[in-house]
């Protein structure tokens, strides 16, 4: 079924005395089978109930684009009312997405845009969309920050990554716990995982081993990325990058809870900072662009202040706010005006 918001007015075009045709606000011309013609259409890779990912179906449904959500979930259709169609799809490979393009099109609908801001599909729409002739976004740059390895591999000559080492399997396990038995504490990720779930804090040879092998079986086939874990101050980057220009367009202090696994508790925009803070960070940041080749996109960075070094912690290609249960009440610990005990400080002066 197909839910249309008419902004203003239907205008009945042709038919004797029954509805034929029925205009859009967009110019789109709805058949009396239900398809479309000359509808501007934005498809994208799944949702999550709240967050960066439902508020763009909204706003798409806001701007008057007729919204296509492919899903591998089932949903409740009504709890979606600016999707206009929604598509349950199981296999999310690149040729039954592009099949389901494909008949969209056949349909009517003209495809403005394949897009998703849930991971791990962010790269997949952005190739889709390159195989329209749609896409102006760096496809390769999001496909490098959406591995975890890769992201260290591609910042390997750089000064801000951690140290950091791969397991590639099982049989590595031995001989890699024994040289790093003495590095103090490390964190294991699995490279493709979103979210806190497979970010992991050893704090001995014992917990190597056993988060270890708690990752191959949670994650099978893939390898995992352990780093030195680094104390300081995390701040959450959201970057805007448009024909090679670099622009910051928010800096979020967060605070990080362990319990566990590392959660973000709390969330403090900074308004005002100093300029020397500004622009050593703004160097930063472009520098890690140019290393990604992101001259066209969005992402966000978190990067942890070491002393007065920047390291990146990991890099998302998409906005952040990925998405929450808004049943959730003590998710997020939100409080104006007031900062945690780890107050920003640059140089000797308050952020």
């Amino acid at each position: 079924m197909i839910v249309l918001q008419l902004a203003t007015e239907l205008r009945l075009l042709g038919g004797h005395g029954q509805i034929m045709m029925i205009k859009t606000s967009k110019g789109a011309v709805i058949n009396g089978n239900g398809t479309f013609q000359n509808e501007q259409t934005i498809v994208f890779l799944e949702t999550t109930r709240s967050g960066s990912s439902r508020d763009a179906l909204r706003a798409a449904h806001r701007l008057g684009y007729q919204v296509v959500l492919f899903t591998r979930r089932s949903r409740d259709r009504s709890n979606y009312p600016e999707v206009s169609q929604m598509i349950q799809i199981q296999n999310f490979s690149f040729n039954a997405l592009n099949d389901q393009i494909t008949a969209l099109q056949k349909q009517g609908n003209q495809v403005k845009a394949i897009l998703s801001f849930v991971e791990p599909y962010v790269y997949l729409a952005a190739s889709l969309a390159e195989s329209q002739g749609l896409n102006l976004f760096s496809s390769e740059a999001m496909m490098k920050m959406e591995d975890k390895i890769v992201t260290r591999y591609t910042l390997a000559n750089t000064p801000y990554n951690p140290y950091f080492a791969v397991i590639h399997d099982r049989t590595e396990l031995p001989e890699f716990v024994e040289k790093h038995a003495n590095m103090g504490l490390l964190v294991l990720k699995s490279p493709k995982a979103s979210g806190s779930g497979g970010v992991l804090l050893a704090e001995d040879a014992g917990q190597l081993k056993t988060y270890a092998n708690h990752l191959f079986n949670r994650y099978p086939g893939l390898p995992i990325l352990v780093e030195e874990y680094l104390p300081g101050q995390q701040y959450l980057v959201e970057v805007l990058v448009y024909d090679n220009q670099v622009h910051m367009v928010a800096v979020i202090e967060q605070e990080i809870t362990f319990h566990q696994r590392f959660i973000v508790t709390g969330y403090l925009v900074l308004a005002k900072l100093p300029e020397s803070f500004l622009n050593d960070l703004g160097t930063v940041v472009s520098s890690i662009m140019k290393e990604f080749g992101m001259s066209m996109g969005t992402c966000h960075l978190e990067l942890r202040l070491v002393g007065d070094s920047w390291k990146l912690i990991e890099a998302n290609p998409r906005i952040s706010g990925g998405g929450y249960e808004p049943d959730d009440k003590n998710l997020l610990r939100y409080q104006p005006g007031q900062r945690n005990s780890a107050a920003c400080t640059w140089r000797g002066a308050k952020c």
